[in-house]
């Protein structure tokens, strides 16, 4: 499933200096707002392309950035890629050393191995992020913009219910995976691997739509560990937020999904 953008939202500052008494400019001191920071915080659409090969194709992606910048770049699951990490701004600059999960396997990453992918580039809060990225065998552009759906409240009780998916492989073969999460956050899950997922959702800022993930996974085998990620609802046809898109990793796989609402709470 790929988000599409709804929106953006252009966030402008204005520094303003009074000019009615003489400064010395060597020691005047800048106002806090001008050395503050630009936020990477965001829900994100885009595309990561690479421009080390031949074919200059630009691959679809959904960004979550929390206010930390731990950061899950989501590829739809026929790109066979996953990216997590964390990212770190300083003024406009963005920089970061990410993880890059290649080979899928029913909703999986990492089992065609892994390696450090790095991004530098520029943060415009609310608006976009654009830089370049260099991986162990490939380079290209990142240019992600900022979706809307961001800007909606968080609570725990807007994720309670029965979500799940399906994925119908190359054999006909049909994935699934479930997961209930209660009006504590609380989850519990299950695929048809057998693979079950115990863990918890928080809400991260009750003003944005942002939520952390903590899963355990377990009876899985390869992927069996601790994962942490983040999620973020989006509405369906019907104007309802019937949708969890999530991501979560660890250090050697990375699961990655969109669930749909089943039941309500």
């Amino acid at each position: 499933m790929s988000t599409r953008a709804i929106g953006c939202i252009a966030i402008a500052a204005t520094a303003l200096v009074a000019c009615d008494q003489a400064k010395d400019t060597a020691l005047w001191d800048p106002p806090l707002s001008l050395l503050q920071h630009q936020s990477p915080a965001g829900i994100y659409v885009g595309a990561l392309t690479d421009t080390s090969g031949a074919h200059r194709l630009p691959q679809p992606v959904t960004a979550l950035i929390d206010v930390n910048g731990h950061a899950q770049i989501i590829f739809p699951l026929s790109a066979q890629r996953h990216v997590a990490g964390r990212v770190d701004v300083s003024g406009e600059s963005l920089t970061g050393t990410l993880t890059e999960y290649f080979g899928t396997f029913a909703g999986f990453y990492g089992v065609g191995g892994i390696a450090p992918l790095v991004i530098d580039g520029t943060v415009d809060a609310g608006t976009s992020i654009v830089g370049e990225y260099t991986a162990e065998t490939h380079s290209g552009r990142v240019v992600l913009d900022y979706h809307v759906a961001y800007d909606n409240p968080s609570s725990l009780g807007f994720t309670e219910g029965v979500w799940s998916s399906s994925i119908v492989s190359s054999g006909g073969s049909i994935y699934t995976v479930t997961w209930e999460i209660d009006g504590n956050g609380q989850v519990f899950g299950a695929d048809t691997l057998g693979c079950v997922f115990i863990g918890e959702t928080n809400v991260v800022d009750a003003t944005v739509n942002a939520y952390s993930l903590a899963i355990q996974i377990s009876s899985c085998g390869y992927f069996d560990g601790d994962y942490a990620g983040q999620a973020f609802l989006s509405t369906g046809s019907g104007g309802m937020a019937d949708w969890l898109t999530l991501g979560v990793a660890n250090d050697v796989v990375a699961f990655s999904t969109a669930l749909q609402r089943q039941s309500p709470p």
